[in-house]
């Protein structure tokens, strides 16, 4: 139950993330600039958090789960991401 919860709000995290946020080292902001003249699909992937959602929840799904630091480090983001955007 604890790595469903800690998937939907890590994909949350990480979409949000990819597609609004510079990121570490501006790395997702220097993505969507790489990205920006390419195929539509993958600039429109690395714009809407809908569409980045998708692809990252495949592979948060189809990765092994097991709760460690790092997924709860992302969840528990997501999670205050989220109340932020609530608020």
């Amino acid at each position: 139950m604890i790595e469903s919860i800690l998937i939907i709000f890590i994909v949350y995290r990480l979409s949000i993330a990819i597609t609004e946020q510079s990121g570490p080292f501006n790395i997702f902001s220097n993505i969507r600039t790489k990205v920006e003249n390419k195929q539509e699909w993958l600039q429109e992937g690395f714009s809407c958090a809908e569409c980045a959602s998708f692809w990252i929840s495949i592979l948060a799904v189809l990765s092994p789960m097991e709760v460690n630091p790092i997924f709860l480090w992302l969840g528990t983001a997501g999670i205050v991401v989220y109340l932020l955007r609530r608020s």
